[in-house]
């Protein structure tokens, strides 16, 4: 039961949650967060697809691939999931600027970091580099969207 807990708590990281925030924003008319949640999703793809093809790192329960696209899939640095949780997060504690809001949302995406760890699809240190590398793909987005948009 515990472990259908924490697959509860890592769709927060999934991508139907995230897609599904970033069409609030496009329904809500909010240009700004949209374009900044795309670029995040995208760059997080590149990044992630750019370091899988260069270094190979097996997940912690292995998973068998047979072409380069089931490789860059089964390899677990870094951690996409991870990436996109914290990308989502930081963009939206920005926007909304809120301590309330913040105190919400940063248990979740630790949560959801951890679930990867527990649930044995990633390494400590793939989510770790999540972290990081979330943490700076989300400020370049935000970046670029206050470039474009205010």
């Amino acid at each position: 039961m515990l472990d259908e807990v924490w697959q509860d708590i890592k769709a927060f990281g999934g991508l139907p949650f995230y897609l599904i925030i970033t069409l609030v924003f496009l329904i809500m008319y909010d240009y700004y967060v949209f374009f900044a949640l795309v670029l995040g999703l995208i760059l997080s793809y590149v990044v992630t697809i750019g370091i899988r093809l260069v270094y190979f790192k097996q997940r912690p329960q292995k998973v068998k691939y047979k072409n380069l696209i089931q490789k860059v899939d089964a390899s677990s640095f870094p951690s996409l999931h991870t990436i996109r949780v914290v990308v989502l997060g930081l963009i939206l504690m920005v926007v909304v600027s809120r301590p309330l809001f913040s105190l919400l949302v940063i248990p979740f995406v630790l949560l959801s970091a951890y679930a990867r760890v527990k649930l044995k699809r990633h390494h400590l240190s793939d989510v770790i580099a999540g972290i990081f590398l979330g943490v700076v793909i989300a400020l370049f987005s935000l970046w670029i969207s206050n470039i474009l948009f205010l």
